[in-house]
């Protein structure tokens, strides 16, 4: 009884609370105390209903970056395809449902526009470029010199995010305990010849400020036709300092992330 509490105890300190609540139930056979059990058991029930709710959330608004991102690219097959898949897991997903609306309508006007011959366009007369103003310099005005103000001490940390993906295309997202703070709908292309482009692999950096302190980091990669991978890791970030996220996807769409 006792190392399946310890068991379940570890799971929940995992984050694993669906299994953690399979092992309490076995315990609650066992206990003298069910009603204790029981209600460890609801517990992480309950939490593992809202973890399970939030990597739904987390996968839709994937589809959705990758479906945004080929209706930008003029890959409207490939929008609506992601966005379908949004809205199966997330039939009133309101982003998911404007953007099919979107889709459609720019499938029609292809249509349309298919179908009739454009008229060629004039080319305009150039236009004379208007000569600018004579801009006067402010006049100078010397301002007291005054002491400077103390600087608090700092609360935030800077997490430099350097990511690199073999995969031309997808969306990435970052949480720090409950919030997300970066998300980035990448879409790696080189142009091969008019109107025709070759996805690549490519990258980017960004840093972006967060809180302090031990934390918990989470991090999504949605790539397109995959289920979304989920990364998870523990530690500290000092107040003002600098810690390196690097984040890499290989050739096969496997996610790997260390903290430096």
């Amino acid at each position: 009884y006792l190392a399946i509490l310890e068991q379940a105890r570890g799971l929940i300190d995992a984050g694993d609370n669906a299994a953690a609540a399979k092992l309490f139930a076995q315990a609650e056979q066992l206990s003298p105390d069910t009603q204790r059990i029981r209600s460890l058991r609801e517990q992480a029930r309950r939490q593992a209903e809202i973890e399970v709710a939030r990597e739904i959330a987390v996968e839709v608004a994937g589809l959705v970056g990758i479906a945004e991102a080929d209706f930008e690219h003029g890959e409207l097959a490939d929008a609506a395809d992601a966005v379908q898949r949004a809205l199966d897991m997330d039939p009133e997903h309101a982003q998911a449902l404007t953007l099919s609306v979107a889709i459609d309508e720019a499938k029609r006007e292809a249509r349309q526009r298919a179908r009739r011959i454009q008229p060629v366009a004039a080319v305009p007369a150039p236009v004379a470029a208007p000569v600018p103003a004579p801009v006067r310099e402010p006049m100078r005005v010397e301002q007291p010199i005054r002491p400077p103000a103390a600087v608090p001490a700092p609360t935030h940390s800077e997490l430099k995010v350097d990511f690199y993906s073999e995969v031309p295309r997808g969306v990435i997202t970052v949480y720090q305990a409950e919030s997300q703070v970066l998300r980035n709908s990448f879409r790696f292309l080189e142009k091969k010849g008019f109107l025709r482009s070759k996805g690549v692999s490519g990258g980017f950096d960004e840093q972006i400020r967060v809180p302090a302190g031990p934390t918990d980091i989470r991090i999504y990669l949605s790539l397109p036709g995959r289920e979304t991978q989920v990364h998870r890791l523990s530690g500290i970030l000092p107040p003002g300092a600098i810690r390196g996220l690097q984040i890499r996807v290989d050739g096969e769409g496997r996610l790997s992330v260390e903290l430096h």
